[in-house]
Protein backbone atom coordinates (compact mmCIF):
# COMPACT_ATOMS: atom_id res chain seq x y z
CA UNK A 1 0.00 0.00 0.00
CA UNK A 2 1.23 3.12 -0.92
CA UNK A 3 2.53 5.57 1.55
CA UNK A 4 2.44 9.26 1.20
CA UNK A 5 5.33 9.47 4.40
CA UNK A 6 7.38 6.96 3.20
CA UNK A 7 7.84 8.44 -0.50
CA UNK A 8 8.56 11.91 1.01
CA UNK A 9 11.05 10.46 3.50
CA UNK A 10 12.64 8.49 0.28
CA UNK A 11 12.66 11.59 -1.39
CA UNK A 12 14.37 13.40 1.39
CA UNK A 13 17.13 10.09 1.99
CA UNK A 14 18.29 10.52 -2.08
CA UNK A 15 18.29 14.41 -1.62
CA UNK A 16 21.01 14.39 1.29
CA UNK A 17 22.70 10.98 -0.04
CA UNK A 18 23.06 12.60 -3.76
CA UNK A 19 24.44 16.04 -2.01
CA UNK A 20 26.94 15.10 0.08
CA UNK A 21 29.90 14.89 -1.86
CA UNK A 22 33.96 14.64 -1.33
CA UNK A 23 34.02 16.14 -4.63
CA UNK A 24 31.62 19.01 -4.22
CA UNK A 25 34.37 21.47 -4.70
CA UNK A 26 35.68 20.42 -8.00
CA UNK A 27 37.51 23.70 -8.85
CA UNK A 28 39.84 23.68 -6.12
CA UNK A 29 40.62 19.97 -6.58
CA UNK A 30 41.30 20.61 -10.31
CA UNK A 31 43.56 23.11 -8.84
CA UNK A 32 45.88 21.20 -6.59
CA UNK A 33 46.21 18.56 -9.50
CA UNK A 34 48.02 21.94 -11.70
CA UNK A 35 45.33 22.40 -13.67
CA UNK A 36 45.05 26.46 -15.00
CA UNK A 37 42.35 28.92 -14.59
CA UNK A 38 42.22 28.50 -18.34
CA UNK A 39 41.55 25.29 -18.36
CA UNK A 40 39.39 24.80 -15.36
CA UNK A 41 36.93 27.99 -17.30
CA UNK A 42 37.08 25.43 -20.53
CA UNK A 43 35.72 22.75 -17.90
CA UNK A 44 32.62 24.92 -16.19
CA UNK A 45 32.59 25.89 -20.04
CA UNK A 46 31.52 22.57 -20.90
CA UNK A 47 29.23 21.97 -17.79
CA UNK A 48 27.37 24.88 -19.20
CA UNK A 49 26.86 24.43 -22.59
CA UNK A 50 25.77 20.31 -22.31
CA UNK A 51 23.52 21.55 -19.31
CA UNK A 52 21.47 24.09 -21.76
CA UNK A 53 21.08 21.71 -24.87
CA UNK A 54 19.61 18.65 -22.53
CA UNK A 55 17.92 20.77 -19.98
CA UNK A 56 14.37 20.62 -22.65
CA UNK A 57 14.51 16.92 -23.81
CA UNK A 58 15.50 15.72 -20.01
CA UNK A 59 12.30 17.59 -19.00
CA UNK A 60 10.67 15.93 -21.61
CA UNK A 61 11.81 12.67 -20.86
CA UNK A 62 10.77 12.62 -17.57
CA UNK A 63 7.62 13.56 -18.34
CA UNK A 64 7.47 10.49 -20.98
CA UNK A 65 9.21 8.04 -19.40
CA UNK A 66 8.77 8.85 -15.57
CA UNK A 67 9.98 10.72 -12.95
CA UNK A 68 11.86 8.25 -11.25
CA UNK A 69 13.46 6.77 -13.80
CA UNK A 70 15.18 10.10 -14.83
CA UNK A 71 16.28 9.97 -11.12
CA UNK A 72 18.57 6.88 -11.72
CA UNK A 73 19.68 7.88 -14.28
CA UNK A 74 20.83 10.88 -13.00
CA UNK A 75 22.70 9.01 -10.86
CA UNK A 76 24.25 6.78 -12.86
CA UNK A 77 25.34 9.67 -15.23
CA UNK A 78 26.57 10.85 -11.86
CA UNK A 79 28.83 7.62 -11.39
CA UNK A 80 29.70 7.38 -14.69
CA UNK A 81 31.46 11.17 -14.34
CA UNK A 82 33.22 10.60 -10.95
CA UNK A 83 35.01 7.18 -12.71
CA UNK A 84 35.83 9.39 -15.92
CA UNK A 85 37.51 11.24 -13.07
CA UNK A 86 39.31 8.85 -11.64
CA UNK A 87 41.16 8.21 -14.42
CA UNK A 88 41.67 11.27 -16.10
CA UNK A 89 44.61 12.91 -16.99
CA UNK A 90 44.31 15.27 -19.18
CA UNK A 91 42.25 18.31 -20.18
CA UNK A 92 39.62 16.20 -22.17
CA UNK A 93 38.94 13.72 -19.59
CA UNK A 94 37.96 16.23 -17.34
CA UNK A 95 36.01 17.55 -19.55
CA UNK A 96 33.96 14.24 -20.43
CA UNK A 97 33.55 13.90 -16.20
CA UNK A 98 32.30 17.46 -16.35
CA UNK A 99 29.74 16.93 -19.24
CA UNK A 100 28.56 13.57 -17.28
CA UNK A 101 28.23 16.11 -13.86
CA UNK A 102 26.13 18.08 -16.25
CA UNK A 103 23.54 15.41 -17.40
CA UNK A 104 23.33 14.35 -13.97
CA UNK A 105 22.07 17.80 -12.95
CA UNK A 106 19.89 17.78 -16.25
CA UNK A 107 18.01 14.88 -15.25
CA UNK A 108 17.50 15.53 -11.77
CA UNK A 109 16.77 19.29 -11.99
CA UNK A 110 12.71 19.15 -11.85
CA UNK A 111 12.26 15.60 -11.52
CA UNK A 112 12.12 14.70 -7.69
CA UNK A 113 10.28 17.92 -7.25
CA UNK A 114 7.70 17.20 -9.74
CA UNK A 115 7.25 13.30 -8.20
CA UNK A 116 6.60 14.69 -4.93
CA UNK A 117 3.77 16.91 -6.46
CA UNK A 118 2.50 13.75 -7.90
CA UNK A 119 2.50 11.91 -4.94
CA UNK A 120 0.87 14.70 -2.85
CA UNK A 121 -1.44 14.95 -5.55
CA UNK A 122 -2.42 11.14 -5.42
CA UNK A 123 -3.08 11.73 -1.72
CA UNK A 124 -5.03 15.28 -2.34
CA UNK A 125 -1.98 16.94 0.01
CA UNK A 126 -0.78 19.38 -2.80
CA UNK A 127 -1.14 21.93 -0.28
CA UNK A 128 2.07 20.39 1.70
CA UNK A 129 4.30 20.66 -1.67
CA UNK A 130 5.75 24.41 -0.58
CA UNK A 131 6.43 23.17 2.87
CA UNK A 132 8.13 20.16 1.29
CA UNK A 133 10.35 22.44 -1.28
CA UNK A 134 11.47 24.21 1.44
CA UNK A 135 12.95 21.44 3.58
CA UNK A 136 14.59 20.59 0.26
CA UNK A 137 16.02 24.11 0.43
CA UNK A 138 17.40 23.65 3.28
CA UNK A 139 18.90 20.04 2.92
CA UNK A 140 20.56 21.29 -0.56
CA UNK A 141 22.08 24.44 1.20
CA UNK A 142 23.19 22.08 4.18
CA UNK A 143 24.51 19.25 2.51
CA UNK A 144 25.72 21.33 0.04
CA UNK A 145 28.26 23.61 2.34
CA UNK A 146 29.42 20.28 4.33
CA UNK A 147 30.34 18.71 1.10
CA UNK A 148 32.67 22.55 -0.11
CA UNK A 149 34.15 21.93 3.53
CA UNK A 150 35.12 18.07 2.64
CA UNK A 151 36.92 19.30 -0.33
CA UNK A 152 39.76 19.89 1.82
CA UNK A 153 39.75 15.95 2.91
CA UNK A 154 40.01 15.28 -0.61
CA UNK A 155 42.68 17.31 -1.38
CA UNK A 156 44.49 15.25 1.74
CA UNK A 157 43.73 11.65 0.20
CA UNK A 158 43.46 12.21 -3.09
CA UNK A 159 41.04 12.88 -6.37
CA UNK A 160 41.08 9.49 -7.00
CA UNK A 161 39.99 8.24 -3.94
CA UNK A 162 37.48 10.97 -2.86
CA UNK A 163 35.47 10.69 -6.21
CA UNK A 164 35.11 6.38 -5.75
CA UNK A 165 34.16 6.98 -2.85
CA UNK A 166 31.82 9.26 -4.23
CA UNK A 167 30.57 6.25 -6.59
CA UNK A 168 30.24 4.33 -3.67
CA UNK A 169 27.66 7.03 -2.09
CA UNK A 170 26.15 6.65 -6.03
CA UNK A 171 24.76 3.35 -5.54
CA UNK A 172 23.30 3.65 -2.01
CA UNK A 173 21.39 6.15 -3.48
CA UNK A 174 20.20 4.41 -6.54
CA UNK A 175 19.28 1.57 -4.31
CA UNK A 176 16.99 4.16 -2.40
CA UNK A 177 15.48 5.63 -5.67
CA UNK A 178 15.14 2.37 -6.73
CA UNK A 179 12.24 1.77 -3.92
CA UNK A 180 9.99 5.03 -4.85
CA UNK A 181 6.51 4.89 -6.56
CA UNK A 182 6.35 6.33 -9.89
CA UNK A 183 3.79 8.73 -10.49
CA UNK A 184 2.87 10.24 -13.78
CA UNK A 185 1.62 14.11 -14.64
CA UNK A 186 -0.77 12.49 -17.08
CA UNK A 187 -1.55 8.92 -18.13
CA UNK A 188 1.07 7.07 -19.77
CA UNK A 189 -1.02 5.74 -22.85
CA UNK A 190 -2.73 9.29 -23.37
CA UNK A 191 -0.33 9.63 -26.30
CA UNK A 192 -0.16 7.32 -28.72
CA UNK A 193 3.31 6.82 -28.90
CA UNK A 194 6.74 8.13 -26.77
CA UNK A 195 8.08 10.13 -29.42
CA UNK A 196 4.75 12.20 -30.00
CA UNK A 197 4.82 12.75 -26.41
CA UNK A 198 7.79 14.04 -26.60
CA UNK A 199 7.08 16.33 -29.10
CA UNK A 200 4.34 17.57 -27.73
CA UNK A 201 6.40 18.53 -24.43
CA UNK A 202 9.05 20.17 -26.82
CA UNK A 203 5.85 22.35 -28.03
CA UNK A 204 4.67 22.95 -24.84
CA UNK A 205 7.67 24.06 -23.71
CA UNK A 206 8.47 26.35 -26.63
CA UNK A 207 5.22 27.92 -25.95
CA UNK A 208 5.48 28.73 -22.36
CA UNK A 209 8.91 30.59 -23.34
CA UNK A 210 7.13 32.60 -26.04
CA UNK A 211 3.99 33.20 -23.66
CA UNK A 212 5.92 33.67 -20.01
CA UNK A 213 8.31 36.61 -21.09
CA UNK A 214 8.91 37.79 -17.54
CA UNK A 215 9.73 34.26 -16.31
CA UNK A 216 12.25 34.32 -19.30
CA UNK A 217 14.09 37.34 -18.41
CA UNK A 218 14.14 36.39 -14.91
CA UNK A 219 15.91 33.07 -16.31
CA UNK A 220 18.65 35.62 -17.75
CA UNK A 221 18.99 37.95 -15.27
CA UNK A 222 19.78 34.89 -12.87
CA UNK A 223 22.12 33.77 -15.26
CA UNK A 224 23.99 36.85 -15.71
CA UNK A 225 24.75 37.33 -11.94
CA UNK A 226 25.19 33.64 -11.23
CA UNK A 227 28.20 33.95 -14.28
CA UNK A 228 29.73 36.79 -12.84
CA UNK A 229 29.73 35.46 -10.22
CA UNK A 230 31.51 32.19 -11.08
CA UNK A 231 34.13 34.78 -13.25
CA UNK A 232 34.78 36.54 -9.76
CA UNK A 233 35.48 33.68 -7.65
CA UNK A 234 37.89 32.15 -10.82
CA UNK A 235 40.13 35.67 -10.85
CA UNK A 236 40.24 35.72 -6.81
CA UNK A 237 41.38 32.30 -7.07
CA UNK A 238 43.70 32.85 -9.68
CA UNK A 239 45.24 35.96 -8.22
CA UNK A 240 45.98 34.35 -4.92
CA UNK A 241 48.91 32.22 -5.91
CA UNK A 242 50.28 35.60 -8.14
CA UNK A 243 50.09 37.49 -5.02
CA UNK A 244 52.74 35.22 -3.37
CA UNK A 245 50.10 33.18 -1.56
CA UNK A 246 51.01 29.15 -1.05
CA UNK A 247 48.58 26.87 -1.96
CA UNK A 248 48.53 25.63 1.70
CA UNK A 249 47.26 28.93 2.65
CA UNK A 250 44.83 30.02 -0.27
CA UNK A 251 42.76 26.99 -1.06
CA UNK A 252 41.45 27.25 2.30
CA UNK A 253 39.85 30.52 1.14
CA UNK A 254 38.89 29.50 -1.91
CA UNK A 255 36.41 26.40 -0.38
CA UNK A 256 35.30 29.34 1.67
CA UNK A 257 34.30 31.19 -1.44
CA UNK A 258 32.90 27.96 -2.49
CA UNK A 259 30.37 28.11 0.27
CA UNK A 260 28.93 31.43 -1.33
CA UNK A 261 28.12 29.49 -4.98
Amino acid sequence: MFSIRKQLAKLYTSSVIGNISLSGAWVAILASRGYSLTEIGIAETVFHITSLIFELPSGAMADVFGRKKMLMVSCIMAMIGNAVMIFSDNLFMVCLSIAFQALCYNFSSGSGDALAYDSLKSVKMEQDFERYESNQLVIYRLCGGLSTLCAGFALVIGHRLAYGIDIIIGLIQLAVLGTLTEFYGESPESAKTASQKLISCFKESIAFLKREKRAVKLMFCNSFVGAADILLLFFCRQSFPKRGYQAGRWVPLCLLWSLEE
